[in-house]
């Protein structure tokens, strides 16, 4: 490995790709954070590698190319193949960083574990949930850095996975970060505060919505599986999604800003959290906090 430090101190790309702050990178949130601290030291080049080529797999390297120079999108792998060429097609506009030779795409089940044994050094994780405890596992035991789309898990078996991998990176000293961009955003943070600070009383109730158009769903061809037909359309089963991701970012808001916290105390104050998808057109959440002394029950 090259050296690590500059001759002005500063920390290299893979110091950083070793902390969970140089594993955000490569999330929704690349495009509006600065790291100026990072550097290319030498031939460290931070080489990514995509599972899971939707949609949001897609987005997510199109963020990290465009945010940092000495990224490269070095591997692909997903279960379909037409999945994984319109997701490269998308990318070219990135020229060399996003260009894949077609021994490093890979495609079918055992897709995820081709990526992981390759030499990248950084792993976005963005198949359908159902899968993600699996690939967060794999890719921890290989010695990855991972950026995973939310939610990480949908069920039970997978939420103890999730934690056992999660240690296990803690260990090795690797970066993980999911994509709950909300716990980011500067005018979240900043609303937290002032509500956490008492600008509006006692929080005892939060609701929470998130708005946007129509979700999304792909019509059946006659050559799918029922297999192959949920797992493209994985929005709409639970043993796949079990939440949406807009609907976990939140419950993550409202459980930060203190509602939730006064239920798990025991205090008078119960807090009631309501999440409702809208058909408007904007897309952002909205997040209304009441302080009536309504009692409500935690859920």
């Amino acid at each position: 490995m090259t050296s690590t430090t500059d001759p002005n101190g500063a920390a290299s790309r893979r110091d950083f790709i070793r902390t969970t702050t140089a594993a955000v990178v490569g999330s929704t949130l690349a495009t509006s954070m600065n790291l100026p601290g990072a550097w290319a030291a030498g031939s460290d080049e931070i080489k990514v590698g995509l599972i899971g080529a939707g949609g949001r797999g897609t987005g997510a390297v199109d963020n990290v190319l465009t945010a940092a120079q000495g990224v490269r999108l070095h591997v692909i792998g997903d279960l379909f193949p037409d999945r994984l060429k319109d997701s490269l097609e998308n990318l070219s506009k990135h020229g060399d960083k996003a260009a894949v030779p077609a021994e490093r795409q890979f495609t079918g089940w055992d897709a995820f574990e081709k990526v992981i044994a390759s030499d990248v050094n950084y792993v976005i994780l963005a198949t359908p949930p159902g899968f993600r405890p699996t690939h967060l596992k794999a890719a921890i035991a290989a010695g990855k850095n991972v950026f995973t789309e939310k939610p990480v898990f949908v069920d039970s078996h997978g939420y103890k996975t999730v934690l056992e991998a999660f240690e296990e990176a803690n260990k090795k000293g690797l970066g993980v970060v999911a994509g709950t961009q909300r716990r980011h955003h500067a005018a979240y943070l900043e609303a937290m505060k002032r509500v956490q600070d008492g600008a509006i009383g006692d929080v005892v109730a939060a609701r929470a919505y998130w708005n946007q158009g129509g979700l999304w769903n792909k019509p059946r061809q006659q050559n799918w599986t029922d297999m192959e037909y949920q797992i493209r359309n994985w929005l709409y089963y639970t043993w796949l999604s079990a939440i949406t991701s807009s609907n976990s970012t939140s419950i993550t808001w409202t459980s930060r800003i203190g509602a939730s916290a006064a239920c798990r105390s025991g205090s008078s104050a119960s807090a009631g959290v309501r999440h409702a998808l809208s058909r408007s057109t904007d897309t952002s959440t909205i997040t209304s906090v009441s302080t009536t002394s309504t009692r409500t029950a935690c859920i």
